[in-house]
C-alpha cells in the first residue's frame, strides 16, 4: 500500500495515505481564477505518484518546471510487508533511488514489477509500466476512453497482455493472437498493395499473369533462335545504301533502253517505207499523150536530172537511217550489258543481306530478349507473391479459427472462474445503479483470442461509461490481488467522475470502501469538497480518510504551496 507523498519543497503539502478508502479534498472558490496548471493539484498527485512509480515524465512534466525541477520528490509505500522509498527530481530524472540506493530507472520499474506485481521479467508478461497503467489511468492520454485501453490511441490487443496477466487468464493464448495480428497486419497491408493502382501492379490476377507469362516465354524462345542463327554483317548500312544506288542506277537503264527500242523500232519503220515514197514523174508523159502533145526533150531531161537528185537524197537518206539503227542497237546492247551488271551486283548485295544483319540489329534483338527475359522473372515473382498471399490469407483464416476453437476450449475449463470475475463486476455495478440496468463483464473466444466486454445498459451519457469503467478497474485490480499477480492499492483521478451524477459517486465511494475493507484494499481518489457533499447525502454513514485537503483561496493552497504557470 500507499503511505506517504512528500517532497523537498518546504511548502509541499505532505499526502498519507492509509488502508481502505482515501480522498484527497480540493476546495474550489467562487475566486479561484483558470491561470495556472496546478491551480488545486489533484491531477498533479496523480502525476507525482505515477511518476515516482518510474513513468517517464518526459520534457513537459511538472517536476521539470523551472521552480521545480531542484526539487526531490519521495513516496513511501509497503511492499510485501516492507517499507519503501522511492526518492525522484526532475533535475535528474533517469536516476532515482531505492532506498536511499540510486539506480538506473529501468532497474526501479524491475524492483517494482517484481514486488508489487510479482513479473519475473519472462517475454509471456508484460512490462511494469503496462500493468502499473490500469492503476494510475491519466486523463491527457486518453486513459478514461475506455475500459480496455489506457491511451487513447492503443489497440485493445496492446493491452492484452496486461489484462490477461492481471486475471490470470492463459498468457499463451494472448501472445498468439498478437502473433496472428502481426500476421493480419502484414496481410492486410500486401491487400491493400494489391489495390493500390502503383503498388498494386506487384500482385495480380493468376489467370492474367499466366497468360502474359506464356506469351512472354513464346517471346523468348523466338528472339532466342534469332539470336542463335544471326550473323553479323560489317558496313550493313553501307550495303543497304549501295543496293539502293543500284536499283536507281537499274531504273535509269531500263528507262533508256524503253527509248532506245523505241527509237530502233521507228528507224526500221522509216528504212521500210523509203522506197514507196520515191516521187514518180512518168504519169505526165501519159498524160500528154492522151491530150496529143509531146513533152519537149528539154523538159523530159529537166524530170530525168531531178529524178536522178531524188534517188541520189534518197539513198543518203537510207544510209543515214541504216548508221542510226546500227549505232541504236549498239546503244541497247551496251546498256543491257551494263543493266545485266547492275542486276548482278545488286543480286549479290541482297544475297549477302538476307544472310545476315547489322550490329544495331543484332542489339535491339538482344535487349529484346533481355526486357523479355526480366519480365518473364518479374512476373513469375509476381506470380509466387499471388500464391503466397492466398496461402497467407488461408493460413492465417485456420490460425485464427484454431485459435477460437483453443480460447473457447480454455474458457470452458476455467468457468468457475470467468464466472467469479463477471460476478464481481456485475455485483459492483448493480450496488450502483440497481438491477434495473443489466451489467456484465464477459469474456468470450474470438479470432483474436480473449474478448472481454464490459457492458452497463443505459444511456452511454450521464456518466455511465464511466462508472463502466471504474467497476472493470476495481474488478481487475480486486482480481489480480486475489491471484497474487497485482498490488494492494489503486487511484482513481478525479475527472474519472466527470459527468457521474452525484447519488452514484457517492455509491462508487461507498462500493470502493466495502471492497477495500473486505479484500485488505487501498482505494484513492480526489474531489472536489462540493461534489463530495453532494455524493455524501445519500451516504452520510461513508467513512474516508482525507489525504490532503487542497484550496485555490489561498496562494500557497495548492498541493505544491505555491503558483505556477
Amino acid at each position: 500500500m500507499l503511505e506517504s507523498l512528500s517532497s523537498s519543497l518546504e511548502s509541499f503539502k505532505n499526502v498519507s495515505f492509509v488502508p481502505g478508502l482515501n480522498i484527497a479534498l480540493a476546495t474550489r472558490t467562487k475566486k479561484s481564477k483558470k491561470d495556472s496548471r496546478n491551480s488545486v493539484g489533484k491531477s498533479s498527485m496523480v502525476s507525482l505518484i505515477d511518476y515516482l512509480l518510474a513513468s517517464d515524465g518526459g520534457k513537459g512534466h511538472l517536476t521539470m518546471h523551472p521552480r521545480l525541477q531542484n526539487e526531490t520528490f519521495t513516496l513511501n509505500l509497503d511492499m510485501k510487508g516492507r517499507n519503501q522509498r522511492v526518492d525522484r527530481s526532475g533535475a535528474d530524472p533517469k536516476s532515482p533511488s531505492l532506498n536511499g540506493a540510486r539506480l538506473e530507472l529501468s532497474e526501479l520499474r524491475r524492483e517494482l514489477g517484481t514486488n508489487l506485481f510479482h513479473l519475473s521479467g519472462i517475454a509471456e508478461e508484460p512490462t511494469f509500466r503496462a500493468a502499473i497503467a490500469f492503476y494510475l489511468r491519466k486523463r491527457e492520454e486518453g486513459g478514461f476512453l475506455s475500459p480496455l485501453r489506457t491511451h487513447g490511441r492503443q489497440a485493445d490487443i496492446a493491452t492484452a497482455t496486461a489484462i490477461t496477466y492481471l486475471l490470470n487468464l492463459d498468457a499463451s493464448i494472448t501472445n498468439q493472437a498478437k502473433q496472428l495480428k502481426d500476421s493480419r497486419i502484414s496481410v492486410t497491408s500486401l491487400s491493400k498493395a494489391a489495390r493500390d493502382p502503383i503498388f498494386g501492379r506487384a500482385i495480380s490476377n493468376i489467370a492474367d499473369l499466366d497468360a502474359e507469362i506464356g506469351t512472354l516465354r513464346v517471346t523468348i524462345d523466338l528472339a532466342q533462335q534469332d539470336l542463335k542463327g544471326f550473323r553479323v554483317i560489317e558496313q550493313y548500312a553501307s550495303h543497304v545504301e549501295r543496293a539502293d544506288l543500284l536499283s536507281r542506277q537499274i531504273r535509269a537503264e531500263n528507262d533508256e533502253l524503253i527509248i532506245l527500242e523505241q527509237k530502233k523500232n521507228d528507224l526500221l519503220h522509216a528504212l521500210e517505207i523509203e522506197d514507196d515514197e520515191q516521187p514518180d514523174h512518168s504519169y505526165l508523159a501519159q498524160v500528154y499523150k492522151e491530150v496529143g502533145l509531146a513533152l519537149p526533150m528539154q523538159t523530159l531531161r529537166s524530170f530525168d536530172e531531178v529524178a536522178a537528185f531524188h534517188a541520189s537524197v534518197v539513198r543518203n537518206r537510207s544510209a543515214y537511217l541504216s548508221r542510226e539503227l546500227s549505232e541504236t542497237k549498239t546503244h541497247i546492247e551496251r546498256h543491257a550489258k551494263k543493266l545485266q551488271q547492275l542486276d548482278s551486283q545488286r543480286a549479290e548485295i541482297m544475297i549477302l543481306l538476307q544472310s545476315g544483319g547489322a550490329l544495331e540489329t543484332f542489339s535491339e534483338i538482344q535487349k529484346k530478349l533481355s526486357k523479355a527475359t526480366g519480365r518473364f522473372a518479374e512476373l513469375r515473382e509476381r506470380k509466387e507473391s499471388t500464391y503466397a498471399l492466398a496461402n497467407a490469407k488461408s493460413h492465417l483464416a485456420a490460425k485464427e479459427y484454431e485459435l477460437e476453437a483453443r480460447t473457447r476450449m480454455d474458457l470452458r475449463d476455467r468457468s468457475n472462474q470467468i464466472e467469479e470475475i463477471g460476478d464481481f463486476f456485475t455485483r459492483l455495478a448493480f450496488d450502483i445503479y440497481g438491477t434495473e440496468r443489466t451489467a456484465s463483464l464477459s469474456i468470450l473466444e474470438s479470432i483474436s483470442g480473449y474478448h472481454l466486454a464490459p457492458t452497463i445498459s443505459g444511456d452511454r451519457g450521464g456518466g455511465v461509461a464511466n462508472i463502466t469503467l471504474f467497476c472493470f478497474d476495481l474488478t481487475l485490480a480486486v482480481m489480480a490481488k486475489r491471484e497474487g499477480r497485482g498490488p494492494d492499492f489503486f487511484i482513481h483521478d478525479s475527472h474519472l467522475f466527470d459527468g457521474v451524477e452525484a447519488r452514484q459517486i457517492g455509491t462508487a465511494l461507498r462500493v470502493a470502501s466495502e471492497v477495500c475493507e473486505r479484500e485488505g484494499f487501498q482505494y484513492i481518489t480526489a474531489l472536489n469538497t462540493d461534489i463530495l457533499e453532494s455524493a455524501l447525502v445519500d451516504e452520510s454513514n461513508l467513512s474516508f480518510h482525507t489525504a490532503v485537503t487542497l484550496t485555490d483561496e489561498y496562494e500557497n493552497g495548492g498541493l505544491f504551496g505555491i503558483r505556477f504557470n
